[in-house]
């Protein structure tokens, strides 16, 4: 087996080599246990693939070779019987180092390999030394730039190694770190907070550091995107310790008192917590340390691709005096951002930065604008939409009025049009030239999956919004999710990341093909089920944007038993099941038990039975995940469950 690197790479680093080194590695690898006859591949960056706009581009984004990525695969028989011949040659390359590591993988595809789902054990490689098999052409041109995740939720060292690890297997080409270090999400896994059958662990911040730097390596490995930080720019600002949305009882002197924003007339914490605290903006020294604290971070961090500089979290709680109240808050984020991109284009620093479209700063600026859009890219994070419509369902040129800006009075709407309409305004507005990137922030597997247990109504909403985001200006999606959201299986997340590449392929049949490969040939059957059964859930119930009470949504539920009944009838009809499918057949019998338990939970509760919710939550439910997730952690999240799905069953709307 020869699998080589072109020597015609002599432009790139050795550090820009690595994505195809390890392309080199990973083929090498599966090959082997493929149990693949002589073949030789060369890897390479093609400059054919790196020129031209392509069939991709768009009018308000330049086509760029290093971030949107095309690759090629010809593998082809060589029709020789000589033994100093090999049975197959051809070759794998990309428009850049990142794009032939996802050609590698899609030929892996091709010739039969399945990543169903993070985790190598969730991976099947068939065993074929039939040189036919190895035998594939396909040229891919990824139909959105912007293809990634984004941390959330609990999660252990190996959640976070092995989505990664997964994600250009899928398509995927980023991914996001939240805060300047993941210390929040490892500390909420390790010390099992809704999870007492598991020993909790401290975790340090001198932990999270020396993570930063494995989970960087294995970034940089892949040649994926770096996303970072978002929140936590204010408590910074401020000389908070919290590093995440942890309440503080600090006192803080006159000094950095005066850079809090003014609501209701004091200057201080938001509800106790710095990263929900907004900053006085029209004060030129809030400015000024923003300013340095985001470049000290940008001179330490050479690896960062994207910089997101957002503001507070929470809404409502944008500064009121005087001065600030002389513009909206959007206005004073974008001077915010251009005495940035100039204190970077004096150091020379190349990063991107990522502007937030979310909460308060989903009204557009009125009287500032982006100087150098090239240095920004526009995020879009529309918190508050449904996940029962997609923006399949939506006509750019036919969206409702924006809601009046009120200050600190603001609702947020629910529906999927009027957030289309805020970002349909800046976009018109915010720059001084029509050049922009533009991509999606949304939240499919970071709330609203647990509204619908099967997971295959909130895919099709992904797959609806994938196929439409060109029409809307945007180019592609971060997901801010939870990374274990694979029960029973991983379609949400396939989904996600294969529609963003090829958007031509139907829902249906993507999903159809997808469930014969976790269960063999019964799979498509079993996916018509799941489809009938995910339309008795509603995700908007555990996002509280419904009633409690609801008649009709009971009156669905009502019918979801019977479903599940049908979907426990279904049973592989095939015996010569490969593993991967025994551990999806095995694991929907311990699903079929959850969604059981789930419908009763949820009939209680639309039923304002609230007391009976109440008891089936805390004797059956919690028992349940808890004891799956100290079975296989890698199933689902307790931490985020407990605080979503309970939640909904205690609260009132």
């Amino acid at each position: 087996m020869q699998i080589r690197i072109s020597e015609s790479l002599r432009e790139f680093s050795e550090k820009e080599l690595w994505p195809i080194r390890f392309a080199a590695e990973e083929l090498r690898k599966y090959l082997l246990r493929m149990g693949a006859p002589d073949i030789s591949l060369t890897l390479s960056v093609d400059p054919e693939l790196m020129a031209g706009p392509g069939e991709q581009s768009t009018e308000t984004v330049a086509y760029d070779p290093k971030l949107d990525d095309r690759y090629r695969v010809r593998v082809r028989r060589t029709g020789t019987e000589s033994a100093d011949t090999p049975d197959l040659s051809g070759s794998i390359t990309g428009n850049n180092p990142r794009a032939v590591l996802l050609g590698a993988y899609r030929y892996l595809s091709l010739i039969g390999c399945r990543f169903l789902k993070p985790g190598l054990e969730n991976e099947w490689i068939p065993y074929s030394p039939d040189p036919d098999t190895y035998a594939a052409e396909d040229y891919v041109e990824a139909a959105l730039r912007h293809r990634g995740a984004c941390l959330e939720g609990a999660n252990s060292i190996d959640d976070i190694l092995r989505f990664i690890d997964w994600s250009p297997k899928v398509g995927y080409n980023s991914f996001f770190f939240q805060f300047e270090l993941p210390k929040t999400f490892l500390e909420r896994y390790y010390l099992h907070i809704a999870n007492p059958l598991m020993k909790p662990e401290k975790v340090t911040m001198e932990d999270a550091k020396r993570l930063m730097m494995l989970f960087d390596e294995e970034l940089q490995r892949r040649g994926l995107l770096q996303h970072r930080v978002g929140h936590g720019w204010t408590s910074k600002v401020l000389g908070a310790k919290q590093t995440g949305w942890e309440s503080s009882d600090e006192v803080f002197d006159e000094e950095t008192t005066a850079l809090m924003a003014q609501v209701n007339g004091k200057r201080e914490l938001w509800g106790g917590i710095p990263t929900n605290t907004n900053l006085c903006l029209s004060n030129p020294l809030a400015r000024e340390k923003f300013v340095a604290a985001v470049m000290a971070y940008l001179r330490k961090t050479p690896s960062v691709d994207y910089l997101h500089i957002w503001l507070a979290d929470d809404r409502n709680n944008s500064c009121e005096c005087e001065n600030c109240r002389k513009k909206r808050p959007s206005d004073w984020y974008i001077v915010l951002l251009n005495e940035l991109d100039e204190a970077m284009t004096k150091e020379n620093i190349t990063a991107k930065l990522v502007m937030l479209l979310y909460v308060d700063l989903l009204w557009e600026p009125l009287m500032d604008k982006i100087k150098n859009p090239e240095r920004f890219l526009l995020m879009f994070a529309p918190i508050t939409r449904s996940f029962k419509n997609s923006f399949a369902d939506y006509d750019p040129e036919k969206l409702p009025e924006e809601p009046p800006f009120v200050l600190n009075r603001l609702t947020f709407p629910k529906d999927v049009e009027t957030n289309l309409t805020f970002l349909k305004a800046w976009q018109e507005k915010a720059f001084i030239k029509p050049t922009f990137d533009c991509f999606d922030y949304d939240y499919y597997m970071g709330r609203a999956h647990y509204g619908d247990p099967t997971y295959v109504r909130i895919a099709r909403t992904i797959d609806g919004d994938m196929k439409n985001h060109k029409k809307f200006g945007l180019n592609g999606y971060n997901s801010c999710q939870e990374l274990r959201s694979q029960f029973p299986n991983g379609l949400a997340n396939f989904v996600l990341a294969t529609a963003a590449v090829d958007p031509s392929v139907p829902f249906e049949e993507r999903a159809k093909v997808y469930y014969r490969d976790c269960y063999g040939e019964e799979g498509p059957a079993l996916f018509e089920k799941m489809s009938e059964l995910s339309y008795c859930f509603d995700p908007n119930y555990v996002m509280c944007q419904t009633p409690r009470k609801d008649p009709e949504y009971h009156k669905r539920l009502e019918k979801a038993a019977a479903l599940i009944d049908q979907i426990e009838e279904v049973t592989p009809a095939d015996p010569f099941l490969n593993p991967q499918q025994v551990r999806h057949w095995a694991l929907l019998d311990k699903w079929i038990l959850y969604a059981r338990i789930y419908t009763r939970m949820m009939l209680h509760t639309t039923a304002e039975e609230i007391s009976l919710a109440q008891k089936v939550y805390e004797e059956e439910y919690m028992p349940m995940i808890r004891g799956l997730e100290r079975e296989d952690p890698s199933l689902l999240d307790v931490y985020r469950l407990d605080n979503i799905i309970g939640r909904t069953i205690r609260w009132s709307r």
